[in-house]
This record gives C-alpha cells, sequence and structure tokens, in this order.
C-alpha cells in the first residue's frame, strides 16, 4: 500500500513515498515542504493543497467527540470531531480489516474495534499495538460548514 523507505544520506538513490520521489538530500527542496517524522525517514508535507477539494460531509453529520464513515469518489474514510476540530483518515485499520468510523474515539485517538489497535487522529500515528503502519491522513478544509478533504493521502506520523 505505501512504501516507507529507510532515508540514507550517503546514497544516491530516490526514495519513494506515497509515489512521490524524494530528491537525494543535496538536492531537497525547502523546509517547509518535507518533514522528518522519526530518525530514517522522510515523508512528504502538504503545505499547499490541490485544487480540487472533496466535499465528504457536512460539519453538522459528525458528533462532536464522535466520528462517522464517508464514501466518496473511491475513498472511504473516517470524519472526526474534536471539540470542533476536523479530521480525516483512511477508515480501514492499517492491521487488520477493522473499520475505524466504528471504533472507540478516546480523547485524540481511535481505537480499532477488531483487535483494539490504536491510532492518533491528527496525525494518524499508531498509539497502540497491535498496529505497526501509520494510517493515512487528509488534509482538511471546512468550506460553508462542510468538511472538504484535499484527495491526496499523506503520512506525516
Amino acid at each position: 500500500m505505501w512504501d516507507i523507505v529507510p532515508l540514507c544520506t550517503k546514497s544516491k538513490y530516490h526514495y519513494i513515498l506515497a509515489g512521490v520521489n524524494v530528491p537525494p538530500r543535496s538536492e531537497d527542496p525547502p523546509r517547509s515542504r518535507l518533514r522528518v517524522s522519526s530518525p530514517g525517514f522522510r515523508v512528504r508535507l502538504l503545505s499547499e493543497m490541490n485544487e480540487t477539494l472533496l466535499t465528504i460531509c457536512r460539519t453538522d453529520e459528525v458528533p462532536v467527540g464522535g466520528v462517522i464513515k464517508a464514501e466518496t469518489n473511491g475513498l472511504v474514510v473516517a470524519v472526526f470531531n474534536l471539540g470542533g476540530r476536523f479530521f480525516v483518515t483512511d477508515d480501514h485499520c492499517t492491521h487488520g480489516p477493522g473499520s475505524l468510523s466504528e471504533g472507540f474515539v478516546d480523547g485524540d485517538e481511535i481505537e480499532c474495534d477488531f483487535h483494539n489497535g490504536r491510532f492518533h487522529i491528527p496525525t494518524g500515528a499508531v498509539a497502540g499495538p497491535p498496529c505497526t503502519i501509520p494510517l493515512p491522513t487528509y488534509a482538511v478544509k471546512i468550506i460553508e460548514d462542510q468538511v472538504c478533504i484535499d484527495p491526496t493521502p499523506r503520512i506525516v506520523a
């Protein structure tokens, strides 16, 4: 699903994450577009959203402290409302067949109902076993009480 390749600064290889080529260290783009999430890995941050935004749902459809499942344009996502802040992740757990929208929201974490794995909702970072692969998230923009996302998934954890 996602290719996460260790960063080797002495190598001339290009690395790929989510289909995006990351140039060797000497050709790095400006720091505002890169974020190192943990030692040895490089990921792309979305500093600007694509021109095409997908409308997922209305803000009043997602209860405060809750989650709903939404499907649009072939994407199946979980939409979270954490105290008026909205986050969107893939709905499918990276560990098994669980649907995160059927899980339990605990603060800023979601617990999968299948194996009880946990993810940090804002970043998609793994927060508890048995999960080991971060959860893809989407950049969110609220436009006239509509939850809209950039359809390009990102892994910032």
